[in-house]
């Protein structure tokens, strides 16, 4: 998930190819998959290819192309997917074609193996084979349906088809993810609109479907915060969503696959939307400009910082100009001439601006000598050639006054401040002003 602060907005992308993979080889290809293992075999007489291909086939499950390979000598053939990730209720489904007087009885010529490796394709188990269903019909259509739940975790599947002096064998539209599909393995004739020849086998009956029109996968619903009903008012084919006008607070966003029989799992993330820190600073009037960093990288005005940055103002007269005052957050610190303002830890969006005047006009009155020591400070401050200072005020980097005293001589209490940076605003009985910049340890 992106998180936009500044705009309201979340954009949730995900991976598809972990949780559902579906392929009838319609592309002519095997791009779908990681690895195309040909293998040795040698083609039999005026056969093609002893390894897997696509060709075109009339009588496909799905679609009009189909995996297959021929018969020949020596065939060791694969097709490895890429890494899937198996949760509760994951199957693998596939059609798949061959013979069983070739394969099974009277001659065990061939097999063609489904197998899993959770150990990134170093070692193989065998899922199923042909063997495993008994007596079925040569080259008819069946559908199998296997239960994967309990290889929980990233795994990766394969079709290794091992012959030699066999049959053809012929697979399609394999189907990973929580379909909702009936376990077992179901038959169809060769001829998909004639209901009335499909085979019952291991006491699993046969439930038509039209396979050249039939798919299982429809889409993506995405939820927000535990609500029942999706964001999205159809499922979305994409994989990636933008939620928008959300509220600064904790989320929880959900993705759940769409099927025709069914929903998956929802699979979730949480996210934080923070109310986003604005640095607005520019000059008053013109003969300057002013400059900002947080965290020691440039930034423009009106962008946003992270939380806690810290940041450095520069402010650069022209010839014959300094800094007049400084205001932060509305907070005017006048006789503050410093060229440079920090603040460190910022907390909420802050707004500083800086104006200039001419170095002849610059008067600072009978407070000229007038200084706040130790800085550092630690429990007090005293203040030097302070018999013209009527009184002193506190402010923070961010421009609240956190101590407004009437001054009468005392050294200060500052034991009630936090660390940090702060503006010391001396006001002289004449209404002169003028500030220090101190630290507090």
């Amino acid at each position: 998930v992106e998180v936009d602060n500044v705009n309201r907005t979340a954009l949730l992308s995900w991976n598809t190819g972990e949780q559902y993979f579906a392929d009838s080889f319609e592309d002519g290809t095997f791009d779908a998959w990681e690895e195309h293992i040909m293998g040795p075999g040698t083609p039999g007489d005026d056969q093609v290819n002893a390894f897997w291909y696509v060709k075109d086939a009339g009588n496909a499950p799905d679609g009009t192309k189909i995996a297959h390979s021929d018969w020949g000598y020596g065939i060791d053939t694969w097709i490895i997917s890429k890494p899937l990730l198996v949760t509760a209720g994951t199957t693998l489904s596939f059609w798949w074609n061959t013979s069983y007087y070739w394969h099974v009885s009277p001659y065990d010529n061939g097999d063609l193996h489904v197998k899993i490796s959770n150990d990134g394709g170093n070692s193989w188990t065998s899922l199923w084979t042909e063997n495993d269903e008994g007596t079925f019909n040569n080259f008819v259509w069946y559908e199998t349906v296997l239960d994967l739940s309990a290889y929980q975790g990233s795994v990766q599947i394969a079709f290794n088809f091992v012959s030699n002096d066999g049959a053809t064998y012929s697979i399609d539209n394999v189907v990973f993810g929580n379909s909702g599909k009936k376990l077992g393995t179901f038959a169809r004739s060769n001829a998909p609109s004639v209901i009335s020849n499909a085979k019952s086998v291991n006491g699993f009956n046969y439930e038509f479907f039209n396979p050249k029109t039939h798919k299982s996968f429809v889409g993506f619903n995405v939820y927000l915060d535990g609500a029942e009903t999706p964001l999205n008012a159809e499922p979305i084919e994409g994989t990636t969503y933008l939620i928008e006008d959300l509220a600064y607070d904790v989320h929880t966003a959900s993705v759940e696959a769409v099927y025709t029989t069914g929903v998956s799992n929802k699979v979730s993330i949480g996210f934080t939307l923070t109310q986003p820190i604005i640095i607005t600073y520019g000059v008053v009037g013109e003969n300057g400009t002013l400059t900002a960093t947080a965290d020691g990288n440039a930034i423009d005005s009106g962008e946003e910082v992270p939380f806690g940055a810290d940041l450095v103002f520069t402010a650069t007269p022209n010839s014959g100009y300094k800094v007049k005052e400084w205001t932060v957050n509305g907070s005017t610190f006048t006789g503050f001439l410093e060229t440079t303002l920090s603040i460190d830890d910022v907390q909420q969006s802050t707004t500083v601006t800086v104006e200039f005047d001419l170095i002849s006009g610059v008067n600072i009155g009978t407070l000229t000598d007038v200084k706040a020591y130790p800085n550092p400070f630690n429990d007090y401050i005293t203040v030097s050639n302070s018999t013209m200072v009527k009184r002193v005020t506190v402010t923070n980097i961010i421009g609240q006054t956190v101590l407004d005293i009437n001054y009468t001589g005392e050294p200060i209490n500052t034991s009630v401040l936090s660390t940090g940076v702060y503006l010391i605003s001396f006001e002289g009985i004449n209404g002169e002003r003028m500030v220090q910049k101190m630290i507090k340890k």
